[in-house]
């Protein structure tokens, strides 16, 4: 938490510049998951998309993450055909990296976790149902839809824990050099 602490505030060009790069680049991994057939790709694809907006996040411009969010939700959303992926990422993966990154500094890591599972759970099942009722009969029956929500949160929690920290060891410092 100390080394949380002693981040440098961005200037706002660099964050201006920041959001625009990041806007761009999830707007180019938004088609590539669109182009891919599998169904794991696209998760994989979704979830280094919902890491970009940790950069902004991360050096507390939670504001320029979500107008980034905004933006390439927005950009993608016309330049491509709106599909699963596209839904997926303006339900979830888009904006849950600015959600956990503003919990997650804010609150012990208990509560957190607590909040984030709530977080978590309500957009899942938002989806979940969103998608039963307008789209398909999802094959998953309600029995096994908490059990597999509460796996899918544990998953996703811990590999974004370990790339969140790895960024913020080893990426973070080529991106932002000082001068």
């Amino acid at each position: 938490m100390q080394n949380e602490q002693k981040k440098n505030k961005l200037s706002p060009a660099r964050r201006v510049t920041a959001a625009g790069l990041m806007a761009a680049l999830s707007v180019i991994l938004l088609y590539f998951a669109y182009l891919l057939n599998a169904v794991a790709p696209k998760f994989s694809m979704l979830l280094v998309l919902s890491l970009l907006p940790v950069i902004l996040a991360y050096e507390r411009s939670y504001g320029t993450a979500a107008l980034s969010f905004a933006a390439s939700a927005l950009l993608s959303g016309l330049l491509f055909p709106i599909t699963d992926v596209w839904l997926l990422y303006i339900a979830f993966f888009g904006w849950y990296g600015i959600v956990r990154e503003f919990i997650v500094t804010r609150l012990n890591r208990v509560l957190a976790w607590a909040v984030l599972a709530a977080v978590f759970n309500a957009a899942f099942f938002a989806l979940y149902f969103f998608a039963s009722q307008l789209f398909v009969n999802i094959a998953l029956p309600r029995v096994l839809l908490i059990p597999a929500a509460e796996a899918a949160f544990v998953l996703f929690e811990i590999l974004f824990g370990v790339c969140r920290k790895y960024y913020a060891e080893h990426i973070r410092k080529r991106i932002f050099r000082q001068g």
